[in-house]
């Protein structure tokens, strides 16, 4: 078997998130001066040198490695699951590997000169351009009916500015990988004030020479298997890792592109232009599907894919064949359309990929011989399933969903990180087709039945779900609620019918079966109305209802000339500023309701600065279990036995300390947690020896007029996760608790979170709020920190 080689070098853009790396990289840079490129070009050289040789080993732990190599986008701050990295790293390189690969006469050859001498042969046929045909091409440029005017011209051209690498750069997603030199995003983007102007220069000397560098000409084709034989060079797609240089310069002839594309590009080509949107045209063939099939008229839809462009068809012999049996003249003519494209252009139609599908009367007709995959049931389009009769798959789309879920339930997530892995990897997998479809109430109920335990990561939800949905700022965990974010993608709609000049034809359909409905009026004056009847809104297709509900749950209405939303207290918002993410903040406001712990508190004689403590569960951001345990306590939703008792289930109601166990008393009065507020107390008392303990102070930390340093509150969350702890072990394995044990845990915790916290705050600043002026400890002259004795013993 070949034996796999050692890869390229990237640079680990982690580094950068390393103040001293960067520090020593400034220094070198400030200490020297330099005289040519050359003398630049070698100082960053050994600097890179220096990040690979010391500080990756240094800083880098095996998890993170593993989950660098595994190419996982998705990892909680403080999440340990090494295991599951590596497992993940083995079984990317597994894929990514082959023993063998077929020859062009099918015979499997495995050495490794033979491998490369396949895939040289392979790649020269696919990039080789076809022959075409000049007079086709004049055919195709002399119909173009569009073009840019002069001042439309002018944005296209001149040379290129630093703003506008910068704005590409500001643009690019990081992680990704980078090309022959090893440098990502992340590295231009730390050192842009160093790098920029001089990557300008090469960019525009590269237009003034007509002549890329060598690195930007060379890219690196890494390939990613498909699906089916291994040994088949056509099922690895082809990657080529670029440099992150090049990207620039080719972003912003992209950006330069975008700001004319709208004008030579025809209105019915929605995706991928400025201020256009792809699914209306998903939508106008499914009203037409729906229209056709109504009438009875006879029509086809066909979904064409074109081909790559080495391969061949012989055309001729199918326009023979379609003319013989007399076929439509206008559906021949479609098809050398294509083939006059195909030679001036160098495209193919893959017959194989194209997909036809009849319609209407047309929905039995058998006489079809030109050769595409006709269906009298459905086809997909950008994505979406469309047909006669045919509703979206949402089984598949929610069984697709569980999956995912799934996959991340090994993973050690905190409320919050379970939350979010359920929003971008989850949910998301509904908005596309919630967009152009009807969800059914049916629907969102069983994603909620899914998705609600998910977050908890049990069957038993400890919080109503109009908390859980809430923002983070506002104590909730930002889960996106699917009936609210349904209703607030119907805005796009409302928005393009209500504002674009030149409508789409789904708007047609809109205004048809509103007439039809309403009595002849159509949607402007509809929407326009004060009280619009739910009785007959339901009488409309179920897409076209929920677009009319929308309107009515956002309050929308016309103020003289102008379609507006009301969100007071600002003033209304127009109607072409109005978007899915500000419908979903206008709806959660209409739809508020407040969390049950702020009564529940109040009833308790407590006065809580409640959003000052829904910011302070970023003081544990970097130890998730901390921050898990203060949002359960600040919500009065801890599972201790009065509330067990509470919901009937059967537990002792004392505490270890034989007292009735509340909230209250574990945290404020348990001999558990008195002992360790003995030791709190004296650590507070060195930097205030005025200041007094109150309850409210141990169970919400102290308040905003408080000068207490946000470190106190910290530490305290920390005593009271591991009270919490200690808790737990007495209840489920019958450990006797002990102060001391406890405290020296608190205490190893606290100081890895104080480390955690020097890499993101300025040193002034974490002198004064992390180490409170010396009472935790110092920084060297070196840079670490030395705790005092206390918060090490």
């Amino acid at each position: 078997m070949p034996k796999r080689g050692p890869g390229t070098w990237k640079f680990n853009s982690s580094l950068l998130k390393e103040v001293n790396y960067v520090t020593a990289f400034w220094n070198a840079w400030k200490l020297l001066h330099f005289g040519t490129p050359g003398k630049k070009r070698k100082i960053l050289f050994l600097l890179w040198l220096f990040a690979r040789s010391n500080l990756e080993l240094e800083h880098l732990s095996i998890a993170d490695g593993a989950r660098i190599r595994a190419r996982e986008q998705w990892a909680e701050a403080g999440e340990t699951s090494s295991s599951y990295f590596l497992h993940q790293e083995k079984s990317r390189a597994i894929k990514k590997q082959f023993t063998g690969i077929k020859n062009a006469q099918g015979a499997v050859v495995q050495s490794v000169s033979a491998i490369i001498r396949v895939w040289c042969i392979f790649y020269v046929q696919l990039f080789t351009a076809a022959v075409l045909v000049p007079s086709d091409q004049d055919f195709f440029i002399n119909s173009l009916a569009h073009s840019l005017s002069p001042a439309e011209a002018n944005l296209c051209d001149g040379i290129v500015t630093e703003a506008e690498c910068l704005k590409a750069l500001s643009k690019m997603n990081s992680n990704k990988s980078p090309g022959v030199d090893g440098l990502s995003y992340e590295f231009y983007s730390s050192f842009w004030s160093v790098l920029g102007a001089d990557l300008v220069d090469v960019h525009n000397n590269c237009f003034s020479t007509g002549c890329l560098s060598f690195a930007q000409q060379t890219g690196l084709i890494t390939l990613l298997y498909k699906k089916g034989d291994k040994l088949d060079t056509k099922n690895w797609r082809p990657i080529s890792l670029l440099c992150t240089d090049y990207k620039i310069l080719a972003k912003v002839l992209t950006n330069r592109l975008l700001l004319v594309l709208p004008t030579i590009v025809d209105l019915e080509q929605t995706c991928g232009v400025p201020g256009r949107f792809s699914s209306e045209n998903v939508r106008v063939l499914k009203d037409i599907i729906d229209y056709d099939n109504c009438s009875n008229i006879g029509a086809a839809t066909i979904s064409l894919d074109q081909e790559k462009p080495f391969d061949r068809v012989d055309w001729n012999f199918m326009l023979r064949v379609l003319e013989q049996v007399n076929f439509d003249a206008s559906l021949r003519a479609i098809f050398s359309l294509f083939e006059r494209y195909e030679h001036a252009s160098g495209a193919k139609l893959n017959v194989k990929k194209s997909h036809g599908l009849l319609i209407g009367s047309w929905k039995d007709r058998t006489d079809l011989p030109v050769p595409l995959n006709w269906s009298n049931v459905s086809i997909t389009v950008l994505g979406c399933q469309i047909g006669n009769e045919v509703s979206v798959d949402w089984d598949g789309l929610i069984g697709k969903f569980q999956d995912q879920l799934c996959l991340w339930q090994g993973r050690h997530l905190s409320f919050r990180g379970r939350a979010l892995i359920a929003n971008v990897l989850g949910l998301s997998l509904f908005w596309y087709h919630a967009t152009v479809f009807d969800v059914p109430t049916l629907v969102i109920s069983q994603i909620n039945k899914l998705l609600f335990p998910f977050v908890w990561g049990k069957k038993r939800e400890w919080m109503a779900r109009a908390s859980v949905t809430q923002p983070l700022a506002a104590g909730g965990l930002g889960v996106v609620d699917v009936s609210r974010k349904v209703t607030s993608l119907r805005s796009i709609w409302l928005g393009r019918f209500l504002t674009v000049t030149n409508p789409h034809p789904w708007s047609s359909f809109f205004d048809y079966h509103v007439s039809l409905v309403f009595n002849d009026q159509d949607v402007l004056q509809l929407l326009a109305r004060d009280n619009i009847p739910a009785y007959r809104v339901r009488k409309l297709p179920p897409f076209y209802a929920s677009l009319v509900r929308a309107w009515i749950d956002v309050k929308g209405m016309k103020v003289g000339q102008l379609w507006v939303v009301p969100r007071p207290p600002l003033d209304p918002l127009p109607v072409a500023e109005f978007s899915a993410r500000s419908a979903y903040g206008l709806l959660s406001k209409y739809q508020h309701t407040d969390h049950r712990s702020l009564a529940k508190f109040r009833d308790w004689g407590f006065s809580v600065e409640w959003k000052r403590v829904w910011a302070s569960l970023l003081l544990w951001k970097f130890v998730r279990s901390v921050e898990d345990t203060a949002w359960l306590s600040f919500h009065g939703i801890l599972p201790t036995a009065d509330r067990l008792l509470h919901f009937k289930m059967n537990v002792n109601p004392s505490c270890f300390c034989g007292q009735p166990e509340t909230l209250v008393h574990l945290f404020t009065s348990c001999p558990l947690v008195r002992d360790l507020l003995v030791w709190f107390t004296l650590q507070l008392n060195r930097y205030d020896p005025l200041v007094i303990l109150t309850d409210g102070d141990i169970l919400f930390g102290f308040s905003s007029a408080s000068s207490i340093p946000l470190v106190f509150s910290a530490l305290f969350g920390i005593l009271q996760h591991q009270v919490w702890l200690a808790r737990n072990k007495h209840r489920f394995e019958n450990i006797a608790p002990c102060s001391q044990a406890s405290l020296r845990k608190a205490k190893s915790t606290f100081r890895f979170m104080v480390r955690l916290q020097k890499r993101h705050n300025p040193v002034g600043q974490f002198t004064h709020e992390w180490l409170a002026d010396g009472i935790v400890g110092s920084i060297t002259d070196q840079g670490w920190i030395h705790f005092a004795c206390d918060f090490i013993m």
